[in-house]
């Protein structure tokens, strides 16, 4: 129901006297503590100032970065995950992730290092590099061949050659022991390839081949402390002293999580 403000007029009626006065402060002290009762509107409960800042809050559609929010008594969610910001460095004993448990019928968060392949996932699969899918060439120029007698029929090679040529790789491992396995083609004129998992050296493989052949060989016991994303940087250090020049001809890199 509306209020009837009251009108006051010098010499007319209402008369302005101690009874009407008093309805007035009646009438403050009613709407005082009606302010601070507790109060119910559409399932929203709290005082008169909470209620009144919920239902704002629910009309306004105010939503956090990548989410949108329509509808008015019936609110739709939507997460468009173009619109986030992308997190470079995940933390799996600490972020998480959100899922739905449909036997239960409700959502919940998990650990990144619980879900299917993170850390607390003893059966974690190997994790394949396909060299021609990098992230940063940071010297060199690097190209794709094709060859029906390499693994895979393709090979990723530094055309020019160069002691330095250095290429970078960007993937989520999870903290454990790695056995990691390089897929190449020795030759005459192979470099010393370096693998670097962030700035730790963790493997080097001497490419030297007296004879061009698919090879594959491996280094074990490297152990990743943190689960994250990891960069994974190739770098051509150096050459057997009967090598010819600096080519690195790889088809894979393959980490194996063995503990």
């Amino acid at each position: 129901m509306p209020y009837s403000k009251t009108t006051w007029v010098d010499d007319s009626t209402p008369a302005i006297n101690a009874a009407n006065l008093n309805n007035m402060e009646d009438g403050i002290e009613v709407g005082y503590n009606h302010s601070e009762e507790t109060s119910n509107f559409h399932g929203i409960t709290g005082t008169a100032a909470e209620v009144t800042d919920a239902i704002n809050k629910k009309h306004s559609h105010s939503a956090g970065e990548g989410i949108d929010v329509s509808g008015t008594d019936d609110i739709t969610i939507a997460l468009d995950i173009n619109g986030l910001t992308a997190d470079s460095s995940p933390d799996g004993s600490s972020d998480y992730v959100a899922t739905y448990d449909a036997d239960a019928g409700v959502h919940k968060k998990v650990l990144l290092d619980n879900l299917p392949g993170g850390s607390g996932d003893s059966g974690q699969g190997p994790v394949v590099i396909w060299p021609w899918a990098y992230k940063t060439v940071v010297q060199g120029t690097w190209e794709l061949v094709s060859n029906s007698d390499y693994f895979s029929a393709k090979g990723w090679y530094n055309s020019s050659l160069n002691n330095g040529d250095e290429i970078h790789y960007n993937v989520y491992l999870a903290a454990g022991t790695y056995r990691i396995w390089l897929v190449y083609v020795r030759y005459t004129d192979r470099g010393i390839l370096d693998i670097y998992v962030d700035d730790t050296e963790v493997a080097s493989f001497d490419m030297y081949g007296s004879s061009s052949q698919c090879e594959i060989t491996s280094d074990s016991g490297n152990t990743i402390s943190t689960s994250g994303l990891k960069t994974i940087k190739l770098k051509v250090d150096g050459q057997n002293a009967s090598s010819s020049g600096y080519h690195a001809r790889i088809n894979a890199l393959i980490f194996e999580r063995t503990a």
